[in-house]
C-alpha cells in the first residue's frame, strides 16, 4: 500500500477527521515505475471523514495513477469541486466501498475538469448511499468510462446532470443503479455507447444530447419503467442497430416523450422481443423508425406512422399489442381498431 499525499482517516482511537479543506495545491505523480507507480488515492478521504472539501487543485497522474482522488467508505458531506485532473489510469475521482455496507452521504462531485481521466462510483453490492451528485464536470478522452456508476443497489438520490463527456475509450455514462436521474448531459462517443442502463429501472433520462459515431446512444439491459424525455439522439453511421437498443431480458415499460431521433441506421428504437409495452408520444423521428412499433403505444409522433400498416384486413394477420391499437388497411383504405387482444379482435371503424 502506498501512503497517500493527503490522508484523512479514522484513527486507532476512533477520532474523526472533519471540517478539512484541501485546496489550491499542485500535485503530480512522478514515479512511473516500481511498486508504487500505479497507486491509488494520492488525495484520499478515508473512513470517518465528515464536512471535507477538495477544491481547485491541479492534479497530474502522469499516466499511471489508478485513482487520484479516492474516497472510501463511511464518509459524509464531502465536496470535490473545481479540480483540474489529468492523465490517470483510469480514474481521476473514485468513490470506493472496500468494506461493503458503510455509508456515503451527501457527496458532491461538481465543476471538475478531467482530461485522460474519468469518474468512478463503484460502491459494491450493499452500500448505504444518499444524495450523490455528479454535476457540471468536463471529461475529455477518458481511458475508460466517462462516468461509471456501478453496483449501487441500495441508494437514494444519485444525480448525473450537466456533464460534458467526449471521446471516452469505453461508454460515456455506465449506470448499474435504479432510480438514477441522468439529465442535461452532452455525451459524444466514437465506437462505444453513450449511455448504458443495466439493472437500472425507474431511471429518469431527460434533456441530454447523445451523439455516437459507430455506437448506439442508449442500450437497455435488465432495465425498465424509465422516463425518457426531451433528449436529442444522433447516430452517425448505420453500424449500430438504432439510436436506442434493447438488448437484454426484463426490459420495456418505458415512456418516451418529446425526444428527437436522428439515426444513421434504419431504426431510431430497436426492440428485440418480449419487452413490456412502451409508450411513445410527441417524439420527432428525423430518420429511423421503431422496430416492432405495432407492439407499443404510439400517439402524436412525427416522422413515423402511429399505427400498424396492413396490406389487407388485419384480422387473422397479426395480434394487437393493446386494446385500442389502430391498423390501416393499405389495400382497402380502411381503418381498424383493436377491441381485444387476439388476432381476430380488429374492428372496422371506417
Amino acid at each position: 500500500f502506498c501512503p497517500s499525499i493527503a490522508v484523512l482517516s479514522q484513527g486507532q482511537g476512533g477520532s474523526i477527521a472533519r471540517d478539512i479543506l484541501i485546496a489550491n495545491n499542485i500535485i503530480k505523480m512522478n514515479q512511473t515505475t516500481g511498486t508504487f507507480a500505479t497507486t491509488t488515492g494520492l488525495v484520499k478521504l478515508d473512513k470517518g471523514a465528515i464536512n471535507c472539501n477538495i477544491s481547485d487543485n491541479v492534479l497530474d497522474g502522469n499516466g499511471n495513477c489508478k485513482a487520484f482522488i479516492q474516497c472510501e467508505e463511511d464518509i459524509e458531506n464531502v465536496s470535490i469541486t473545481g479540480n483540474s485532473i489529468r492523465d490517470c489510469a483510469p480514474w481521476g475521482i473514485k468513490l470506493f466501498d472496500g468494506q461493503l455496507g458503510l455509508k456515503f452521504d451527501n457527496i458532491t462531485l461538481s465543476g471538475n475538469s478531467l482530461t485522460n481521466a474519468g469518474i468512478d462510483i463503484g460502491l459494491g453490492l450493499t452500500p448505504v448511499c444518499k444524495n450523490i451528485s455528479v454535476t457540471s464536470n468536463v471529461i475529455l478522452n477518458s481511458p475508460s468510462y466517462g462516468i461509471n456508476c456501478d453496483f449501487v443497489e441500495t441508494v437514494d438520490g444519485i444525480v448525473i446532470d450537466g456533464n460534458t463527456i467526449t471521446d471516452p475509450t469505453s461508454t460515456g455514462i455506465n449506470v448499474r443503479s435504479p432510480e438514477v436521474v441522468i439529465s442535461n448531459n452532452f455525451v459524444r462517443t466514437q465506437a462505444p455507447v453513450c449511455l448504458i442502463l443495466r439493472n437500472s429501472s425507474n431511471a429518469v433520462v431527460s434533456g441530454n444530447v447523445l451523439r455516437s459515431n459507430t455506437g448506439a446512444n442508449i442500450t437497455f439491459n435488465n432495465a425498465r419503467y424509465s422516463s425518457i424525455t426531451g433528449n436529442q439522439f444522433h447516430t452517425e453511421t448505420a453500424t449500430p442497430l438504432g439510436c436506442i437498443i434493447y438488448i437484454g431480458p426484463n426490459y420495456g415499460g418505458d415512456t418516451y416523450s418529446s425526444n428527437v431521433f436522428n439515426s444513421g441506421s434504419a431504426y431510431g428504437v430497436y426492440f428485440n422481443s418480449g419487452e413490456e409495452i412502451c409508450t411513445f408520444s410527441g417524439n420527432q423521428f428525423l430518420s429511423g423508425v421503431i422496430r416492432k412499433s405495432e407492439e407499443h403505444i404510439l400517439t402524436g409522433n412525427l416522422g413515423i406512422d402511429n399505427y400498424k400498416a396492413s396490406g389487407g384486413n388485419p384480422n387473422g394477420a397479426f395480434t394487437p399489442a393493446y386494446i385500442g391499437a389502430e391498423a390501416f388497411d393499405t389495400v382497402g383504405f380502411n381503418w381498424y381498431k383493436a377491441v381485444g387482444l387476439t388476432n381476430t379482435d380488429w374492428k372496422l371503424t371506417t
